[in-house]
C-alpha cells in the first residue's frame, strides 16, 4: 500500500522530467554558399536575364536561381542558404548549359565557377575600308537557336558575351536594308575576347567632275545628286574646289548620278541638268578600292 502511494506522488514529477529532457532531433545545419560566376577568363560577368543558375541536392529536389545581378565587372553572384548535404550546380547562359559542378557543403563556403563563354566583339564595316556601320542590327543563330538581336554603336562595334558553339549571322540590316546574310563563325576558348570583322555590301562612289579640259568647274555652279530609281539618295550637294563629290557609305546597288550646271543669261539664272549617268556599287565594281569613281 505504501509503495502504491510513492509511485503515484512520483508520477507527476516523472513526466514533467520526460517533457523536459531533451531529445534528439534529425535535422541539417544549414550554411551559406556564394557563387561567383565569370566567363572563361574570369573577366567579363555574365548576369541578368540570361543567367540561369539549377542547384540540385542529393535526393534530386532542384532550387533554381534566375536573374542574378552582376557582383562587378568581372563576376556575378549568387548568394544561397542550404542545408549541409552535396548538391550539384548546373549554369546556363541564354539557355545553354555552360557549367556544371558539384560540392559537398559542410560549412560556409565561397566557389568560383568559369563558365563556357566568350565575350565577342562584332565589328561592322563597309567593304574595303574600316569605316564603321552605326546603328546596324545583327540577327544571330546558334545551332538552329535564336540568339537574338544585337545594335551597333556609332563605330559599328557591339560585344556579346556568347556561349561557345557554331554561330551563323542570319542578317545585318543597316539602313532598313541587309547588307550581309548568312556569315557563319564559331566561339571557343581560345582568347579572352574573340574579334569578328564583318564587312558589308556598303561602299562608296567618288564622282570627278571637270569640263572639256580636264579642269575642275567652279563648285558654286555645279550641283550632283545620286538616286536608286525615282528616289534621292544623296544631295544635291556641291563639288569641292577640287572637283570631287564623294557619296560614302551607300547600300550595293544600281544608281543614277545626275549632274546639274547652273547657268545665267540675260539675267536670268537657271539650272539644267547637263549630265545623267548610270553606275554600278558592287564588290566587282570596287575590286581592292574603297570607292567607284566616275568621270563626268
Amino acid at each position: 500500500m505504501k509503495l502504491r502511494v510513492v509511485l503515484i506522488a512520483l508520477l507527476p514529477i516523472l513526466t514533467l522530467l520526460i517533457i523536459n529532457s531533451p531529445m534528439e532531433v534529425d535535422a541539417q545545419a544549414s550554411v551559406n554558399l556564394q557563387i561567383f560566376i565569370s566567363d572563361h577568363c574570369g573577366k567579363h560577368a555574365p548576369s541578368g536575364a540570361n543567367l540561369k543558375v539549377n542547384i540540385i541536392s542529393s535526393n534530386g529536389t532542384t532550387h533554381t536561381y534566375e536573374n542574378i545581378a552582376a557582383y562587378n565587372d568581372t563576376h556575378s553572384l549568387l548568394n544561397v542558404t542550404l542545408a549541409e548535404g552535396n548538391y550539384t550546380i548546373e549554369v546556363k547562359w541564354m539557355d545553354v548549359p555552360v557549367a556544371k559542378t558539384q560540392i559537398t557543403l559542410v560549412n560556409n563556403t565561397t566557389i568560383t565557377i568559369l563558365t563556357e563563354t566568350t565575350l565577342v566583339k562584332f565589328r561592322v564595316k563597309s567593304y574595303g575600308s574600316d569605316k564603321g556601320l552605326g546603328d546596324a542590327t545583327l540577327r544571330l543563330s546558334r545551332e538552329g537557336m535564336d540568339m537574338g538581336d544585337y545594335s551597333t554603336n556609332s563605330n559599328g562595334e557591339v560585344e556579346v558575351l556568347l556561349p561557345y558553339g557554331d554561330y551563323i549571322i542570319e542578317e545585318i540590316k543597316w539602313r532598313g536594308r541587309t547588307v550581309l546574310e548568312d556569315r557563319s563563325f564559331s566561339v571557343d576558348g581560345s582568347r579572352c575576347i574573340q574579334t569578328v570583322d564583318l564587312e558589308c555590301r556598303v561602299g562608296g562612289i567618288r564622282v570627278f567632275i571637270t569640263d572639256e579640259k580636264g579642269i575642275p568647274i567652279e563648285s558654286d555652279k555645279v550641283k550632283v545628286k545620286l538616286l536608286r530609281g525615282d528616289t534621292i539618295v544623296e544631295g544635291p550637294v556641291q563639288p569641292t574646289e577640287s572637283g570631287y563629290v564623294i557619296f560614302d557609305l551607300i547600300p550595293f546597288d544600281y544608281y543614277t548620278i545626275i549632274v546639274d550646271f547652273r547657268i545665267r543669261w540675260n539675267g536670268i539664272s537657271s539650272v539644267r541638268e547637263v549630265c545623267r549617268k548610270s553606275i554600278e556599287l558592287s564588290e566587282a565594281a570596287l575590286g581592292d578600292k574603297s570607292y567607284v569613281e566616275e568621270h563626268i
